[in-house]
C-alpha cells in the first residue's frame, strides 16, 4: 500500500470527534492568544496573523468539528483579550469588525478545503487496505485451485490406468468380443458407481458398507431363463420382494 501524503497527521487519541480533538483545539487557540498577546506591543493591524497556523494545525490533526471549534474560540479569544475594548466581545471599531468578517470567511474556507483533503485521504487508505485483503484472498483461492488442479490430474491418470488395466484383464478373460464388450461395460458401471460414492459430501464423504451394498445390489442384474441379463424391471422386482425369497450367489473367478 502507498504512504499517505506527509501532510496527513494521524493521532489516534486526537482523531475527529473524540474529546481529545476538541481538547487539542483549545490548546491550540490557547497558544495562538498567548503568542498574539506576547507580540501585541510589536505587531500592528493584523489581529489574527498567530490564529490562522493554530486553526489549520488543529483541522490537519483533528478533522473538521475541531476545526470550526477552533475558529470560534479564535473569534472570541481575539475579540476578548485583542481587540478594543479589551476584555469585552464587543468589537468597537469598524475595521476590525470587517477584519474579524473576512478572517472568519476566510479561515471557514480553508477548515472545509482541509477536512475535504483529509477524508479523501482516509478514503484512499480504505480503499487499499480493501484492495490488500482482495489481494490476499486471490492469492489463497489460487492457491487452493492449483491444489485441486493437481490432485484433479493425478486423480485422472489413476482412473485412466485403471481403466486400462480393466481393459487387459478383461480381454484376457473373455473369448469372444461380445463377452468382452459385456463384462467390459459391466465393469466400468462398477467404477462410475465407485467413483460416485467416493465424490460424495453427504456424512462427511464417508461411505458405509450398507451403502455399499444397496448401491450393487440395486444396480446388478439378476439372471433370467434365457442366460441373458435383465436391467431394471427384474432388479426392481428383485429389490421389492420379501427377503426369504431372495437368493444370491457370489463367486470368485481367476483372472
Amino acid at each position: 500500500m502507498q504512504r499517505p501524503p506527509l501532510i496527513y497527521i494521524d493521532v489516534p487519541a486526537l482523531r475527529p470527534g473524540t474529546v481529545g480533538a476538541y481538547a487539542f483545539a483549545f490548546m491550540c487557540v490557547g497558544v495562538a492568544t498567548a503568542l498574539r498577546l506576547a507580540i501585541d506591543p510589536y505587531v500592528e493591524g493584523i489581529q489574527y496573523v498567530t490564529f490562522f497556523p493554530a486553526i489549520i494545525v488543529t483541522t490537519l490533526v483533528s478533522g473538521l468539528g475541531a476545526g470550526l471549534f477552533g475558529l470560534v474560540l479564535s473569534v472570541g479569544a481575539c475579540a476578548f483579550f485583542v481587540l478594543a475594548p479589551r476584555f469585552s466581545f464587543y468589537i468597537e471599531n469598524l475595521s476590525d469588525l470587517l477584519t474579524t468578517l473576512l478572517f472568519i470567511l476566510v479561515t471557514f474556507s480553508i477548515v472545509i478545503l482541509i477536512s475535504g483533503m483529509r477524508f479523501a485521504i482516509e478514503r484512499c487508505r480504505e480503499l487499499y487496505d480493501k484492495l490488500e485483503q482482495h489481494e490476499v484472498a486471490l492469492c489463497e483461492r489460487e492457491e487452493r485451485l492449483a491444489v485441486v488442479v493437481a490432485e484433479l490430474q493425478h486423480r485422472t491418470r489413476n482412473l485412466i490406468s485403471v481403466v486400462g488395466t480393466i481393459a487387459d484383464n478383461t480381454l484376457r478373460t473373455s473369448h469372444t468380443f461380445d463377452d468382452f464388450k459385456a463384462s467390459y461395460h459391466d465393469r466400468l458401471d462398477v467404477l462410475g458407481r465407485v467413483q460416485g460414492l467416493l465424490f460424495r459430501k453427504k456424512d462427511g464423504g464417508r461411505v458405509t458398507f450398507d451403502e455399499l451394498i444397496e448401491t450393487e445390489l440395486s444396480a446388478q442384474s439378476i439372471p433370467v431363463g434365457d442366460g441373458g441379463r435383465s436391467r431394471s424391471t427384474d432388479r426392481k422386482t428383485f429389490l421389492c420382494a420379501p427377503p426369504q425369497s431372495r437368493h444370491l450367489r457370489w463367486s470368485c473367478t481367476s483372472s
